[in-house]
């Protein structure tokens, strides 16, 4: 019963900062591509219920935008060799 009530409180808390560590890790690798370090970034991580809500469905299609952008060069290198 404690790891169901531990998710379901995440779950009602909605996003969580993501750790000070592992921002500093986003941001070094965001400065190294190049974009704006001086941006105040609000990097959060939160757990979703389901993916047939309609919330999690937007959060959902974000993440998988935003992972088509990052691998798309992957990609792009298979379909050439």
């Amino acid at each position: 019963m404690r790891i169901n009530q531990t998710l379901q409180d995440l779950l009602n808390r909605g996003g969580e900062p993501v750790p000070t560590m592992d921002l500093d890790v986003i941001k070094k690798k965001r400065e190294v591509k190049g974009f704006n370090e001086d941006a105040d970034l609000d990097v959060r991580w939160r757990v979703l219920k389901d993916k047939s809500s309609d919330d999690s469905k937007l959060v959902l299609s974000k993440a998988v935008a935003i992972f088509h952008v990052s691998f798309c060069c992957f990609i792009l290198d298979v379909n050439f060799l």
